[in-house]
């Protein structure tokens, strides 16, 4: 009993200052200070650190007697204070419930003062400076004893000896060479810290070169080729540009004029289509619902699941809840009721989200995207025009033989006798829009509203020679699907240039 309360006494009333927040207090021992003894150095130029800094040797001898004279004096409490120092829930645990209850409502309002500022907590407490990192460079640690190596203990001589650049468990090195090696790692520094400042510094130029040229880009566009769009879509340094990519600032403007209005699509129709789709639910919703009908909500079902799960989901804003869901599922209910002989088909749900991205509105996105996907490649892998989706794929192959003839002949070998349809049709049935980062593919649509289909029968070849050493070492079908599906995988960090470069590359002889 005694034990417990001199516990509970000393548990109760530690200090609050200098606690780690949340851990419970401590109990610290108390060691007795040592007679320092002076050990003089040999002169390597390392300075001396006594061992009694370096808490070396244990100090049990004093808990071993401490225990001693408890057991020699049996009606004495001995203090926790000498003994070994328990952890906070065994030295809870063993206080009795009312002492307990107390500990704990002191240790919530110590908790609260922490919290605000009170008391010395971590509200009140200055914030430290940050760390400045010195030009000049740094000395080398002391190479003290590793303790997987060399187990013991160092002795006080060898210590006395220790070098910045040889391990504590070698041979002591020569001051001379100590001090020259020293000299040489300062300079290899010195060299390090330069090269580093270079790299910043270029860094630096390059993200300011990025701006000016995208600024610079910007003005184009919206100076000089919008103004006279149809002489300067026919000048060879326009071409230049949108081989460079866009300003995604003016993407909305020239996406939609270059993709066009065919259709003679308006808002009208955009509402129109909305309308229908919107009676059709409603009837759905009543029990009046026809066959047709019952068809039709399939497709709206089917566009739920898309856009929740298959639709740019990193970015989260075409999700439930996200600020462009409520918009890309009307685009797309509109569109299926426009084109009620198509319908709805898995890939137009990433198709028209890279269109809200860039164009202003729901409506714009509505034209665009019906104009778009009535463009002969992509509506042929849509509408499942079996012959003219051949068509892509032979002429895809066979630009393909003339940038890798050994990768063509093994895709199209007997061994394998793979179907084009397998890997490819996911690719042109979502324009790429799977299978591409996003700045990746809204770099590939800056070339492909202007020169239409064969940018992406460019974009596939590019895709497989880039992949070209695993497709070579596929040996079966179910490997060549396995390096396309892990070769297609999307994210939102781009390529930039490179990937634009293998895509203008992949089209020359």
């Amino acid at each position: 009993m005694c034990q417990k309360a001199s516990f509970s006494i000393t548990s109760l009333f530690l200090p609050t200052h200098g606690r780690s927040h949340p851990q419970p207090p401590r109990l610290y021992l108390h060691i007795p200070e040592r007679s320092k003894s002076r050990v003089r150095s040999v002169g390597n130029g390392t300075p001396l650190v006594p061992a009694e800094q370096g808490s070396l040797r244990s100090p049990s001898w004093r808990s071993d007697v401490s225990s001693a004279e408890s057991i020699k004096s049996p009606g004495i409490c001995p203090s926790p204070l000498k003994g070994r120092a328990k952890s906070w829930n065994a030295a809870l645990f063993e206080l009795s419930a009312e002492a307990r209850s107390l500990t704990e409502k002191l240790e919530e309002h110590a908790n609260e003062l922490d919290k605000h500022g009170i008391n010395g907590g971590p509200a009140s407490r200055p914030v430290p400076k940050p760390r400045v990192k010195s030009a000049l460079a740094e000395l080398p640690p002391l190479r003290r004893t590793n303790i997987m190596i060399d187990p013991l203990p160092i002795s006080k001589e060898k210590e006395a000896v220790l070098s910045r650049t040889r391990p504590s468990w070698l041979p002591p090195k020569d001051p001379a060479e100590e001090k020259k090696h020293i000299r040489e790692y300062q300079k290899m520094m010195v060299k390090s810290i330069e090269a580093d400042k270079r790299r910043t510094a270029a860094k630096l130029e390059k993200e300011k070169n990025k701006d000016d040229m995208s600024g610079n880009t910007l003005r184009i566009w919206e100076e000089d080729v919008l103004p006279r769009w149809n002489e300067a879509i026919r000048e060879r340094r326009t071409r230049e540009l949108w081989w460079k990519g866009v300003a995604p600032r003016s993407r909305g403007a020239v996406w939609t004029r270059a993709i066009g209005n065919e259709l003679g699509l308006t808002e009208t129709s955009y509402h129109a289509a909305l309308a229908r789709a919107h009676e059709m639910e409603q009837r759905v919703t009543e029990g009046m619902a026809t066959t047709e009908d019952e068809r039709r909500i399939s497709w709206f079902n089917q566009i739920r699941r898309d856009v929740k799960d298959n639709t740019w989901v990193d970015l989260k804003i075409f999700q439930a809840g996200g600020p462009l869901h409520d918009s890309l599922v009307d685009v797309l209910k509109a569109y299926a009721m426009y084109r009620s002989d198509i319908g709805y088909v898995s890939g137009i749900n990433t198709i028209a989200a890279t269109l809200l991205l860039n164009l202003p509105s729901a409506t714009a996105s509505f034209i665009a995207l019906a104009n778009l996907l009535n463009r002969p490649l992509p509506l042929s892998f849509i509408a499942c025009d079996h012959g003219a989706k051949h068509s892509a794929y032979n002429l895809l192959l066979d630009t393909l033989s003339k940038k890798s003839p050994r990768l063509h002949e093994h895709l199209v070998s007997e061994e394998l006798s793979l179907d084009p349809e397998l890997y490819l049709a996911e690719l042109f049935s979502a324009m790429f829009t799977q299978h591409l980062s996003l700045d990746d593919c809204s770099r590939l649509w800056d070339v492909y509203v202007f020169e239409g289909d064969s940018a992406l029968v460019r974009a596939g070849v590019a895709l497989l020679l880039e992949n070209e050493g695993r497709l070579l070492a596929a040996k079966t079908q179910k490997e060549v699907l396995a390096v396309c599906a892990a070769g297609h995988q999307k994210t939102l960090q781009g390529r930039g240039d490179d990937w634009m470069v293998r895509v203008r590359s992949a089209g020359k002889a």
